[in-house]
């Protein structure tokens, strides 16, 4: 099983890599074109996050609609951890907080 840490570590790692290639490919039609507000605009879409906690924390912040979902199956489960039955909705509920940030990592995939 995954830890925490590994997991954001991870996340970190896989966003790097896909801002990386965003970037190279944003410079290359930046060459191309004279609309560069536009690929400003785009590039604000990719925020500079240097550290695995920050990178959690934003995804943890933008708004899903798997929030209602997450919350609602959370809440169904019984997985014998009293700290996954917390509210969720407080921030404090680590199995909700997992489920939201991965939906917002990878929205192709999501919460289903």
């Amino acid at each position: 099983m995954c830890n925490l840490d590994e997991l954001k570590q991870e996340m970190l790692d896989k966003y790097h890599e896909k801002r990386d290639a965003y970037l190279k490919d944003l410079a290359k039609r930046k060459k191309k074109t004279k609309n560069y507000d536009l690929l400003e605009q785009e590039e604000a879409l990719w925020p500079n996050i240097e550290t695995a906690d920050e990178l959690y924390s934003h995804y943890l912040n933008e708004g899903v609609d798997a929030e209602y979902k997450i919350d609602k199956d959370v809440g169904r489960s019984d997985l014998g951890c009293k700290d996954w039955k917390m509210p969720c909705m407080n921030g404090q509920n680590h199995l909700f907080n997992i489920l939201n940030a991965y939906a917002h990592y990878d929205p192709e995939v999501g919460y289903c």
